[in-house]
């Protein structure tokens, strides 16, 4: 589960549930959350908790990121995701990828920016 975490940089009960096929992952976040294995934060009201192996205490907004990680999550399932790869970096006044990944079929590659 922690690696998961780290692969999809932000993730929620429902999409972990999703990777991993486990519907009582809700016993073992608070444990790994309390050891400080996993971080968590509620976006607001009724949202789910984020989960991240980092702090995100200071996040404001994970609903760009967080269909970014559908998106991850889409493209693993199809069985067809070569590559995936997200920046942390961004670069101020320019134009930045979410994500890069490669899809591939019958011996084919294709690049693709997210």
């Amino acid at each position: 589960m922690l690696r998961l975490v780290r692969e999809f940089h932000l993730v929620t009960e429902r999409q972990l549930s999703e990777l991993t096929g486990r519907q009582t992952l809700w016993r073992r976040l608070p444990i790994l959350t309390a050891q400080k294995k996993l971080y968590r934060k509620r976006g607001s009201g009724y949202e789910p908790y984020v989960y991240a192996s980092y702090d995100i205490s200071r996040r404001g907004d994970f609903e760009h990121d967080l269909m970014i990680t559908d998106i991850h999550i889409a493209l693993r399932k199809t069985g067809r995701l070569v590559r995936w790869a997200q920046s942390g970096q961004k670069r101020k006044g320019e134009l930045n990828e979410d994500a890069f990944c490669i899809l591939g079929a019958d011996g084919k590659h294709l690049s693709c920016l997210i």
